[in-house]
């Protein structure tokens, strides 16, 4: 009987890992951000500066409003705006025929 040789074996790793560990050579998501920022670098900056010219007013030179009058910057929305007056019917008007009346129970007690 002849004996064959075995197939070569794989290199057993150094350390057994865990399902969830990622092999040492692979590049996490985390692990190139934390290289990103450890590679940044502040930089002093100023703002520009921006001359006012002494005839600029709020509204424009050619508007004759007041200042204090000046346009709401927000305003609210109800429903009211949207609804309009055929949307509901009017207190004490009748339902439309053929539908459904509810009357109250006298044989409840509450």
């Amino acid at each position: 009987m002849e004996h064959k040789p075995s197939p070569p074996r794989r290199p057993k790793p150094e350390r057994e890992r865990a399902f969830y560990e990622t092999p040492e050579h692979v590049k996490t998501s985390a692990k190139i951000v934390n290289e990103a920022r450890s590679s940044l670098r502040t930089v002093k900056t100023n703002r520009p500066f921006t001359p006012k010219p002494e005839e600029r007013t709020l509204f424009g030179s050619a508007s004759n409003r007041d200042p204090q009058n000046r346009p709401p910057s927000a305003f609210s929305l109800g429903s009211h705006h949207f609804d309009g007056s055929e949307s509901r019917p009017t207190s004490g008007t009748r339902p439309v025929s053929g539908t459904a009346r509810l009357t109250p129970l006298g044989h409840v007690c509450l």
